[in-house]
């Protein structure tokens, strides 16, 4: 069986997936990356999109969790495309805790 390219997770995809779920467990963590890091250094297209949707929340003033981000994704259209609740879901039970989300920044932006 060939695996096509494009199948294939990005390199830091669980750096990403952990750093989103630090951010969707305290959003004060976003406020420790944000000034470092920028949707455009996440490689997976929906681990980008839920960052950048986190940042506009953060941007608006907003408190950012699961609920308040799936609204902003939905009003967007891209919900379903990063893998709605579930894909939320998995972000959070992902990790314990957000203490070391600045180390997954810190992963994914030398990506």
């Amino acid at each position: 069986m060939i695996i096509q390219a494009q199948q294939l997770p990005s390199p830091n995809a669980d750096a990403e997936r952990c750093l989103l779920g630090s951010i969707l467990i305290d959003d004060g963590v976003l406020d420790q990356v944000i000034d470092r890091l920028e949707a455009r250094h996440l490689q997976d297209d929906s681990n980008r999109r839920i960052y950048a949707a986190c940042c506009r929340l953060a941007d608006g003033g907003q408190r950012i969790d699961a609920q308040s981000l799936s609204e902003e994704l939905k009003r967007r259209g891209e919900y379903d495309g990063i893998g709605g609740g579930a894909y939320l879901i998995k972000l959070v039970e992902g990790v314990p805790s957000g203490v070391l989300a600045g180390q997954y920044a810190a992963i994914v932006r030398s990506n």
